[in-house]
């Protein structure tokens, strides 16, 4: 595992294999924050580690750096982030612009989901911002489906692996699914 800085007080923590450019990141969350909600609301009980799982897979089978943000309490009182938690939320990083999900909006006892994105182009973030919503939308639209993980030999060919997403590592191939309506997705 490897920590990137994005600013003071922000990391970005990446997974065995990850790569990525750091100076693309030099000031990305000085320009102006981009958000989006997905206008739902779920009740507290709602486990929230399941949607992390779904944006990891989501983000991955579209081309999409899947990075999770951890940040200090200095930078989110500050106001330069306002994750979901702290300690690490799920976060895409995809030509030059970062997303993550935000802080939940709370209305009484339910909450909403949101995204707060950056970028050189605010287009290009308020985009960002809006595909990590949709994401989070599908997933309630699922029936805030629970993940199911398979493990297999790293030998396994691809043709032999279960419907997911496949994750290579050094000693054995993940695939993480999901069963959504009596079937795994």
């Amino acid at each position: 595992m490897q920590y990137v800085d994005v600013a003071d007080g922000v990391h970005l923590r990446l997974d065995e294999g990850q790569r990525l450019d750091s100076q693309g990141l030099d000031g990305l969350l000085e320009t102006p924050r981009q958000e989006a909600w997905a206008g739902v609301s779920l009740p507290p009980p709602t486990v929230l580690a399941d949607l992390d799982l779904w944006l990891a897979t989501r983000t991955a089978d579209a081309g999409q750096q899947f990075v999770v943000l951890t940040a200090q309490d200095a930078a989110i009182s500050s106001g330069v982030v306002a994750p979901s938690w702290r300690f690490g939320t799920p976060a895409v990083l995809h030509e030059g612009t970062l997303a993550y999900r935000s802080e939940l909006r709370w209305t009484g006892d339910a909450f909403d989901l949101g995204a707060y994105a950056h970028g050189p182009a605010t287009s290009a973030a308020a985009a960002a911002a809006q595909r990590m919503v949709e994401y989070m939308r599908a997933w309630v639209n699922a029936g805030c489906p629970a993940p199911v993980l398979h493990v297999l030999p790293a030998q396994t060919p691809d043709g032999d692996l279960p419907a997911g997403t496949a994750v290579d590592k050094r000693h054995s191939r993940l695939v993480l699914a999901f069963t959504t309506e009596g079937r795994e997705s």
